[in-house]
């Protein structure tokens, strides 16, 4: 039995680490298929033309995320249209953009989600002189209009408006002008009209709103708007919110207003989406010319459904370890806490059972040679001529040979010898010493 016994510490020395690598390789296998990839360091926003209310709130996004080494990149755009075709866009770098709540729909936008509604985004119509008070809109001519960028909400508004009050387009000068070109005409008087998309405190409309000859239009039909239009809301700019010294607004005057909402790629990593909603907190709870504190973010979404994350950070807030801990550390913690679930749910049974397994298989191998001992005792017992009783010899000797080149490990080595005793019990009793 020596060499047998011998080898088995060698045997020993390699088999059962090998399987305990490989039970633990395994684990880490499913750990790393469970594992969220590391946040991206530099994300892409599209906001809107300079001066837009999407361009100055994206600015705030872009410094309240580099405190956590995150880098916002903005890509200026023609507004809420063009920033849902960016999103929509496999092909696109572009994983986060502003965008009015109403435009878009799941059908046509089956990989965007919405991280809630965020801002109101008022449209508002000034005009100079008397253009819309001595005859109805339908009867405008030779009017001097400026209707927005392409892509832009406002661009979209003011067509569908002119569109609803049968303004003869084609008779008037439709021109496609940024917020600050717009504003600057309005105020020089080479503009009779413009149609701007922006929220309260966006520096264009705060300057329209205290200028004396611009004058915001009133819209006398706001509730026959939102009954057709039910992503419409109704506001109201209060006597002298641009001027209370000259009382500009002159009197209380009824706006309509879209809902902005920040959508992001359903792709984008659920770290960052928190952060992006950790951010909209301070940027958008703040109070306002139409709300007081707190009313935004929050959940109201219209057709395209909640981010899974948003769903989460609305109904408990943030997630635990971004509470108590820096964002990066956040997230190792979060990946290591992934790795090592695996390893405790899996790989802690399987070693405990292992050494078990390994001693069953140990003994069926002692068990399976005692099987073929035993049918050499019975036909040796049977034999009655030379020839059977040399060949069982033979077997015998051979199994006695396989037996003293077992490779087990040394506390097995009482079996093997205790079955090298009860061979030589078989060659003595039945077939001669």
């Amino acid at each position: 039995v020596g060499p047998g016994v011998k080898a088995s510490s060698a045997f020993r020395g390699w088999l059962y680490p090998a399987l305990v690598a490989a039970v633990v390789a395994a684990s880490l296998a499913v750990a790393f298929g469970l594992l969220e990839p590391t946040p991206p360091r530099t994300v892409v926003v599209s906001t809107g033309p300079p001066g837009s209310t999407y361009q100055l709130f994206a600015e705030q996004y872009r410094d309240r995320l580099a405190a956590d080494g995150i880098e916002l990149v903005l890509r200026e755009s023609g507004g809420a249209g063009e920033n849902l075709e960016r999103l929509n866009d496999p092909d696109s770098d572009v994983s986060v953009g502003f965008v009015s709540m109403g435009l878009a729909t799941p059908e046509d936008s089956p990989d965007v989600r919405s991280l809630g509604a965020m801002f109101y985004e008022p449209v508002w119509v000034f005009y100079t002189g008397s253009a819309l008070e001595e005859a109805p809109p339908s009867e405008l001519r030779g009017t001097r209009i400026s209707i927005g960028v392409p892509g832009g909400l406002a661009h979209l508004v003011s067509m569908r408006l002119l569109e609803l009050l049968e303004v003869p387009i084609e008779e008037n000068e439709l021109l496609e002008l940024e917020p600050f070109e717009a504003a600057e005409r309005l105020r020089d008087g080479e503009l009779d009209l413009a149609f701007f998309a922006a929220s309260a405190g966006t520096p264009v409309v705060e300057e329209l709103l205290g200028t004396e000859g611009v004058t915001l239009a009133h819209f006398l039909q706001a509730d026959a708007y939102i009954a057709r239009y039910p992503g419409l809301t109704k506001l109201t700019v209060p006597a002298g919110a641009g001027s209370l010294a000259r009382r500009l607004p002159v009197e209380d005057t009824d706006i309509l207003a879209f809902t902005g909402s920040l959508m992001v790629k359903e792709s984008l990593h659920p770290a960052i989406q928190s952060l992006l909603l950790d951010a909209a907190i301070e940027i958008h709870g703040a109070p306002d010319l139409f709300h007081t504190l707190g009313p935004f973010p929050r959940p109201a979404t219209l057709r395209i459904p909640l981010s899974d994350s948003a769903d989460q950070f609305y109904r408990s807030g943030r997630p635990f370890l971004q509470r108590y801990l820096p964002f990066w550390m956040a997230v190792l913690v979060r990946q290591l806490v992934t790795i090592l679930l695996p390893l405790i749910a899996v790989a802690y049974p399987v070693l405990k059972i292992l050494p078990g397994a390994f001693g069953w298989a140990m003994r069926q191998r002692i068990t399976r040679l005692y099987g073929e001992l035993r049918m050499i005792e019975v036909a040796a017992a049977a034999a009655d001529d030379a020839a059977t009783r040399a060949r069982l010899s033979d077997q015998l000797e051979s199994l006695d040979r396989r037996v003293s080149r077992l490779r087990l490990p040394g506390s097995f080595a009482p079996l093997v010898y205790t079955l090298r005793l009860h061979i030589d019990v078989v060659r003595s009793r039945f077939l001669g010493s």
